[in-house]
């Protein structure tokens, strides 16, 4: 049995103790329980790293987030990745400028309200999902911001919608393919071996960074 858990699932949505009850082999793709050995992940923290860095790169210091539930293991390590590219470029986080609502489409719509509703808001955003991304782009149209005139926009994954959003997307592409591939090697081998692998973690390719037409360069007059 192959069991997905990270960007689509949480583990109240799956059902509690699933997999680690079983005696079935079970792999986690891109999700951990910590009483269950046997996992295959991406390397969420570079990844989220590799977007704030570019927000920042564009001229960008006040730079917000929008990321999944709090408890998702994807969001958790997002959240760090942000973090610490901020911290490393001697930047403030404010509480105000983080969400933790998901990653639907209707939850990047929710945020991206909230956020920029404040009295100064971010001038980028790293959203820590495509799909709620897509919300907020939506949102922005709907509330009268302009992307990337008035915020830069980045999200995590990439997607065919993606180039065909308005603004087109940039986004951090994500070695899917291979995290597919590595689950399947290693329920395979647990299924032959009956051996209790370690957790791996998909790093080549690395995450790759696609520049669209959602981000752009802060204009000085913008800078305070």
């Amino acid at each position: 049995m192959l069991v997905q858990l990270g960007d689509t699932c949480t583990p109240e949505k799956f059902g509690a103790g699933a997999g680690s009850e079983s005696r079935a082999p079970v792999i986690f793709i891109n999700s951990v329980k910590e009483e269950h050995a046997g996992s295959v992940v991406l390397e969420d923290e570079q990844a989220a790293r590799v977007a704030t860095e570019h927000l920042i790169e564009l001229g960008h210091r006040r730079i917000g987030l929008i990321g999944g539930a709090p408890r998702a293991h994807t969001a958790i390590r997002r959240g760090h990745g942000f973090r610490n590219a901020m911290q490393d470029a001697g930047l403030p986080v404010p509480e105000s400028y983080v969400t933790t609502l998901g990653y639907e489409p209707r939850r990047g719509r929710e945020a991206f309200r909230l956020l920029m509703s404040q009295d100064k808001p971010p001038t980028a955003l790293f959203i820590a999902n495509v799909n709620a991304a897509f919300g907020a782009l939506a949102e922005a149209r709907t509330i009268g911001v302009r992307v990337p005139e008035d915020v830069s926009i980045i999200a995590m994954h990439e997607a065919w919608s993606a180039e065909n959003s308005w603004p087109p997307l940039t986004t951090v592409k994500m070695p899917l393919y291979e995290l597919g591939t590595r689950a399947v090697q290693s329920l395979w081998a647990r299924l032959h071996s009956g051996t209790t692998l370690e957790d791996l973690v998909v790093s080549d390719p690395p995450p790759h960074l696609i520049v669209r037409e959602s981000t752009a360069r802060l204009p000085p007059s913008a800078m305070y």
